[in-house]
């Protein structure tokens, strides 16, 4: 006789209706957001939505989550669909992209050391978390890391979710104001021509199904970074650039990936109690948010000038927010996904590549230091 876990069942349930509630908000919230012309209204909308919910509504707090058997798939057919924005024109480019792309890595290297002095010359944080605290970018890597390599991890999470946030508000504000009100429009008219789901083959669907579990096999077999977003990607990129497949972009996926996603950030800062936190929170902004966009701002204005390149797709390529999140952007809005993507891919790579090492050299011999400020030092 086959005996079902109760336990399992019962935490499946709950999920299910936690992930109905939150859905549910952030649903409500995009199409209040879109009534009013905010931009990117499925992705703000729903992360504000969710956010302002749990904070106002404390008994509201613990049902607002989007448990990972939702977003794991999310992201397995995302990469399928930014792997299907590579094509031979697009690889034509690569030797102007690497300037670019060496560029971004500088850029990474000097904000990450700014905030890592700050936080450790200025605040008295220990090393290791100053370290994963300052990653630009990255934040999967940093919270692997910071598991590992200190008890802190609360705080480097703090760090990363505030900055993925700030930046995840801000540029869908600052794309508007820098490109004007009609970008709104075309944001919606590009979101229209997509194809729906109903209009794809059953070749297409199928083959949609099989690169997101093929992919994601073969990455966890050699041991690739974020298979699950990585394997997929880098198979359907190899797929389309040999034209064996057309998988389009369908839109109902596209619109469900804004809820969630928007959905799971609100979820995460809903959660934060400020008030418990308040000396940390003023260095994340610091760190997190005023370094970074004030130095990716400069260079990338910068960099716009003098290789004629558009300034707002040079931002969304090197910014360090969450690859899902700022790529999701390029894509509402009709840059370059190719170039935005291959942008924060090297970085992730160079991430895991190196500050593992350094990491690990910081914790040989450190004794224990004492906790970062509190609040009351601020």
């Amino acid at each position: 006789m086959r005996f079902v876990n109760l336990n399992n069942a019962t935490s499946l349930s709950a999920d299910a209706c936690n992930l109905a509630a939150t859905l549910g908000i952030a649903a409500f919230a995009a199409w209040l957001a879109r009534e009013i012309h905010l931009p990117a209204p499925y992705l703000m909308g729903s992360l504000l939505g969710v956010w302002l919910s749990g904070g106002l509504i404390a008994p509201l707090r613990p049902r607002l989550s989007v448990p990972k058997w939702v977003f794991f798939p999310l992201i397995l057919g995302l990469g399928v669909f930014f792997g299907s924005n590579f094509s031979a024109d697009m690889f034509s480019q690569l030797s102007r992209w690497s300037v670019t792309i060496a560029l971004m890595i500088l850029i990474t290297i000097f904000s990450g050391c700014i905030g890592f002095f700050f936080l450790y010359t200025v605040r008295g944080y220990d090393k290791i978390t100053a370290l994963l605290s300052a990653l630009p970018g990255g934040q999967v890597e940093a919270m692997t890391l910071a598991r590992e390599f200190t008890p802190k991890a609360y705080v480097v999470a703090l760090f990363h979710l505030i900055r993925n946030s700030a930046i995840f508000i801000s540029t869908p504000l600052l794309l508007v104001a820098l490109s004007g009100p009609e970008t709104l429009n075309q944001a919606d008219a590009s979101l229209a021509r997509l194809p729906s789901i109903a209009d794809m083959s059953l070749t297409q669907l199928t083959a949609f199904v099989a690169v997101a579990g093929i992919g994601y096999i073969i990455a966890r077999r050699i041991h690739i970074p974020m298979p699950h977003l990585f394997g997929p990607l880098i198979l359907s990129t190899t797929l389309h650039f040999a034209g064996w497949i057309d998988i389009p972009r369908a839109h109902e996926f596209v619109i469900f990936a804004q809820l969630a996603i928007g959905a799971y950030v609100g979820s995460n800062l809903a959660q934060v109690q400020i008030s418990e936190l308040k000396g940390y929170v003023v260095d994340a902004l610091t760190v997190s948010i005023l370094f970074p966009i004030l130095i990716y701002s400069i260079l990338t204005a910068a960099l716009a000038h003098v290789t004629g390149l558009d300034m707002l797709t040079l931002w969304l390529a090197f910014i360090p927010g969450g690859i899902y999140e700022v790529t999701l952007l390029g894509l509402i809005f009709g840059y370059d996904i190719a170039f935005i993507t291959a942008h924060h891919i090297v970085r992730l790579l160079f991430i895991f590549s190196v500050i593992p090492a350094i990491a690990a050299r910081f914790r040989v011999g450190e004794k224990h230091s004492p906790d970062p400020p509190n609040s009351d030092s601020n």
